[in-house]
């Protein structure tokens, strides 16, 4: 009697571990599947930002040397105080 116990116990402790290796697997893929996403999402945007700053550069060069030479001296002007 004792033995048929603890082969049922064997057998449902196998069971749920093999059905913890399969829930831990289909979250590691959905993991993955989420992560890329962002991932592919956030070099959209960055490379978005670049071609916009790009366009911003070449219609408005003057402005932006303009701001460069402000932000220069405003960081002189501290580094001096």
């Amino acid at each position: 009697m004792e033995n048929n116990t603890t082969t049922t116990t064997r057998e449902a402790l196998v069971k749920d571990f093999n059905t913890l290796k399969q829930d831990t697997a289909k979250v590691v893929e959905d993991v993955k599947q989420h992560g890329t996403a962002r991932v592919e999402e956030a070099k959209k945007k960055v490379t978005d930002t670049v071609l916009f700053l790009r366009e911003q550069v070449n219609a408005h060069p003057f402005a932006l040397l303009g701001a460069g030479f402000a932000l220069g001296y405003l960081f002189a002007l501290r580094r001096r105080a």
